[in-house]
């Protein structure tokens, strides 16, 4: 287990049904990523059909050979509906409440060589947030491209992202809260925008100034993207309000355009939106994510013979409709698994017979 710590290095690890990938910095975890199977990934190139235009909105309903729907904008002049054409998927579908948001894909150049798009090494490979020019009046990164050391995959069996305090970070996305010396961050995920609401015991000013700083961390850590609304303590000040944005400033890892601090305490920032935040991965297919994370816990206990996984009833069913999962677990450690279920254990928890300790 050794990570060089004179840089940030991103480890990651292909997971049962997850990718998962953590930054070090310093020997301390700074960010961690996730990635769902998902057939519209982002920069994924395909060929499909026009199958309905959308009145006045420039946007049309394009379909690909699986029958997977996407958004196209803007449509080419000239295309009509029942034609094919070749796009890219600029932004992955998105899970909010009480609605589904279709992947948003654009035209893809007629030579452009078909893709399944960025898998999670790719992305940490070359960070997204640094493919693109600058935008204008943007936050410069500080974890730029060329100061990360090259992602290291994670040996199976030997070695696992768990030992390098991934968990940590992980409940924190879990519970939308990032907590720090003297107050907390609540994130709260909206149809509109990202809110972070900001709590704590220190005086108004101090509170906003160790809050400046650990908003740009969490926005970072856990990939807020859109756009993200701050609810700073209200500063009577001028002088306050824009020390506040350049303590932001000048720790934000990533590119982004911001507001100033209104009167209110208000700061709205904007980044470029190509997927879902950890956080929203983590509260819409909150069953899913739990499932998985229990298996990777299980791909690490040692033993022979029987493993024997007691989940909540809803981990339990959706396994079970799942098997493909728990068959990649059998194969991995060689053994086989039996489930079970108790009502009495939370969403996120399991026990395993083996070892008879409780996790969550």
């Amino acid at each position: 287990m050794s990570i060089d710590n004179q840089g940030p290095q991103w480890i990651y690890e292909d997971g049962i049904g997850e990718q998962r990938a953590l930054l070090i910095q310093n020997g301390q975890p700074i960010a961690l990523r996730l990635q769902h199977p998902q057939i519209m990934r982002y920069g994924r190139i395909f060929d499909g059909k026009i199958v309905k235009k959308i009145s006045g909105k420039n946007l049309a309903i394009i379909l690909d050979d699986n029958d997977v729907e996407a958004l196209l904008q803007p449509i080419p002049k000239g295309v009509s509906e029942g034609q094919h054409i070749r796009a890219e998927i600029k932004r992955e579908p998105i899970e909010e409440k009480g609605r589904f948001k279709f992947a948003l894909a654009k035209p893809a150049l007629d030579l452009a060589k078909l893709s399944n798009g960025y898998d999670l090494a790719q992305i940490i490979s070359a960070p997204l947030d640094c493919k693109q020019a600058e935008p204008k009046k943007s936050v410069s990164t500080l974890v730029a491209a060329n100061q990360q050391k090259p992602p290291r995959k994670l040996t199976p069996q030997i070695e696992n992202i768990f030992d390098y305090g991934w968990e940590d970070l992980y409940q924190m996305a879990w519970d939308g809260q990032w907590v720090f010396e003297g107050g907390e961050l609540d994130i709260h995920i909206t149809p509109a925008m990202t809110l972070i609401d900001i709590d704590g015991s220190l005086p108004p000013y101090q509170l906003a100034k160790k809050a400046a700083e650990q908003v740009a961390k969490a926005i970072y850590a856990f990939d807020l993207q859109g756009s993200i609304g701050v609810d700073f303590p209200t500063l009577a000040l001028k002088s306050e309000r824009q020390e506040i944005c350049d303590i932001f400033d000048a720790h934000m890892h990533a590119n982004c355009e911001r507001t100033a601090v209104n009167g209110f305490g208000f700061m709205q920032i904007v980044r470029r939106r190509t997927g879902p935040s950890v956080v929203e991965i983590l509260q819409y297919r909150r069953s899913y994510a739990a499932a998985v994370q229990i298996l990777a816990r299980a791909a690490n206990i040692k033993g022979a013979g029987q493993l024997q996984i007691k989940v909540h009833p809803a981990i339990a069913a959706l396994l079970e409709q799942n098997q493909g999962l728990v068959d990649s677990l059998q194969n991995a450690l060689g053994r086989q698994i039996n489930l079970s279920s108790s009502g009495h254990l939370p969403i996120y928890g399991a026990l395993f017979h083996n070892e008879a300790e409780i996790y969550g």
